[in-house]
């Protein structure tokens, strides 16, 4: 069984469509914690599109991204893993 992220601007989460796509179980509300989680996903893909592209690679695949040797990435990848734990607690 798995799940995905999914994140949807602004006030299109509330929008009744999206209920006839996605069963969500969790929803984050606009609070400090999520503003911190959505910073830190943004930061995440600019990096990997910059360090991809540096690499020349068109297409960045979860294999590439591991393969990455980024001090800003490691510091990035971090700071999700202690959020992971924090949501864990």
């Amino acid at each position: 069984m798995g799940g995905m992220l999914v994140y949807l601007p602004g006030r299109d989460e509330m929008s009744d469509s999206n209920e006839q796509w996605f069963r969500f179980r969790v929803r984050f509300t606009d609070n400090r914690s999520a503003f911190w989680f959505r910073t830190l996903l943004t930061r995440l893909i600019k990096r990997v599109l910059k360090v991809g592209g540096e690499l020349g690679l068109p297409v960045c695949r979860w294999s590439d991204y591991r393969q990455m040797h980024d001090p800003e990435l490691a510091e990035i990848d971090d700071a999700l893993v202690g959020f992971g734990h924090f949501l864990a607690i």
